[in-house]
């Protein structure tokens, strides 16, 4: 069962809270309650599970996407950023261990939290299109 809200860390070292709004067997989808419907803040957690005993690989994609309004042009525009988890179901080459460090070492690329032992340079790279 989909959590009621999610709260993450956002770049500021604030947390920003996400309210459960749909969920399936296949996908839940949250979004920042404060914000108006036409500029939604969202995430969106996505499950492609394959059967039990079954080889090949379950895959988990978390998408967050806001979109905001030019007060300029009154256009809107949306950014994005979508991860996609591929693990699978055969873990005895690839262990569940070997599958957390890899989100860890995504995780320290992306987090300004110094024990993950990363800054924001590479976020900002990242942004500016720039290698890491």
């Amino acid at each position: 069962m989909a959590s009621a809200t999610l709260v993450p860390y956002n770049a500021n070292g604030a947390q920003t809270t996400f309210t459960l709004v749909s969920t399936s067997e296949q996908k839940s989808v949250y979004r920042v309650a404060s914000l108006d419907l036409a500029t939604p803040y969202s995430l969106e957690i996505q499950r492609k599970l394959t059967p039990v005993g079954a080889k090949g690989n379950d895959v988990v994609s978390v998408k967050i996407q806001r979109v905001e309004r030019n007060t300029g042009t009154n256009l809107l525009c949306a950014g994005s950023v979508k991860v996609e988890i591929s693990i699978p179901k055969d873990t005895v080459a690839l262990t569940k261990a070997k599958s957390l460090e890899m989100l860890g070492v995504l995780s320290s690329l992306l987090n300004d939290v110094s024990n993950l032992a990363a800054t924001s340079v590479n976020r900002t790279a990242l942004v500016e299109g720039r290698d890491l």
